[in-house]
């Protein structure tokens, strides 16, 4: 999931790895050697993660030795290869064990940059779709996939691994790289609710579904030929849901919320209450930020002013 709102600089991934280097306990670089760390004033983004990181050390033109950093590949949306610089290392030394000690800073260098950006994948995709599966109880990474140029496309995907069913996919989660927001469903659809949603669709849906044009005959009884048509989908159901399926996209910080409701609307299934004096449900020991004695009802109001559809949504969901 993206950490961020745009995408970083090449000056300011420079100045990340190099405080991140600056505290790493393993790395064999002498600190101390270096005259200065400066990251390049060409300052440009990096939208894209199919590059590698490249470091040349060698001697200054009067003074010293230089340790060079660039981005090598495709830094953005362009696909064109480029060279992008990060920044230059130098040391005042020009002695043969200061060059192979600037080598060691380079593979330190090279070596925390890749860690980080597969630990930050989403951070350098800012154009198409992506598409993560979950199950377990919507918590454990299956697999997924990158970049899809339409929402179509990412579809077709999902429906394709549907209906493989290697795995048991609890939740899907679209991610719109260029917005940096979020839409999810949850492929246990049960027939009421593909009912109502090609009820409520277009009449290129119900056609779909139905197998043949619409007439006035067919419209009169439309709600119970769609729901024998629906009965009979079996493997489609997923292909039928995504047809409709109109994404409800929310924003990073609003997705992430969410989330975090729904993790602890689960917990609270399994915290003890007791009933009071009043007949009202409270906490018999403390639950996060809620004390001992706090009502289920107040509980309840918490979620409905933080989950963004409400407590409603939580206590009915499908």
């Amino acid at each position: 999931m993206k950490t961020r709102m745009k995408p970083f600089t090449n000056a300011e991934l420079f100045r990340l790895i190099w405080e991140m280097l600056k505290t790493e306990p393993d790395t064999e670089f002498d600190l101390g050697m270096l005259d200065y760390g400066i990251a390049s004033g060409d300052v440009v983004p990096i939208s894209n993660y199919q590059w590698d990181t490249i470091g040349i050390v060698n001697f200054g033109g009067s003074e010293g030795i230089y340790l060079d950093l660039y981005a090598d590949g495709i830094v953005d949306a362009s696909g064109i290869r480029k060279r992008v610089p990060f920044g230059t290392f130098k040391t005042l030394r020009d002695d043969k064990t200061a060059f192979g000690l600037m080598g060691v800073l380079n593979a330190d260098y090279v070596y925390a940059m890749r860690h980080f950006l597969n630990e930050h994948l989403d951070d350098f995709e800012w154009t198409g779709f992506n598409v993560r599966f979950y199950s377990n109880k919507k918590d454990d990474y299956l697999f997924g996939y990158s970049s899809f140029r339409t929402m179509e496309e990412a579809k077709k995907r999902i429906c394709r691994d549907m209906k493989n069913g290697k795995y048991v996919v609890d939740r899907v989660v679209v991610q719109d790289n260029s917005k940096c927001c979020y839409a999810e469903f949850e492929p246990s659809i049960s027939d009421d609710v593909l009912v109502d949603a090609f009820l409520n669709g277009s009449n290129d849906d119900k056609e779909w579904l139905l197998g043949y044009p619409l007439s006035s005959y067919v419209l009169e009884g439309i709600e119970n030929r769609i729901r024998e048509a629906v009965s009979l989908l079996a493997d489609e159901r997923v292909e039928a849901w995504l047809r409709i399926w109109k994404p409800e996209w929310k924003s990073q910080e609003v997705y992430q919320k969410d989330r975090e409701c729904e993790k602890l609307w689960d917990e609270l299934a399994d915290i003890p209450f007791d009933e009071n004096d009043d007949g009202e449900l409270i906490l018999t020991e403390p639950w996060h930020l809620f004390e001992k004695g706090t009502t289920r009802e107040e509980i309840w109001q918490w979620f409905d002013a933080n989950f963004s559809k409400g407590v409603y949504a939580l206590l009915y969901k499908s």
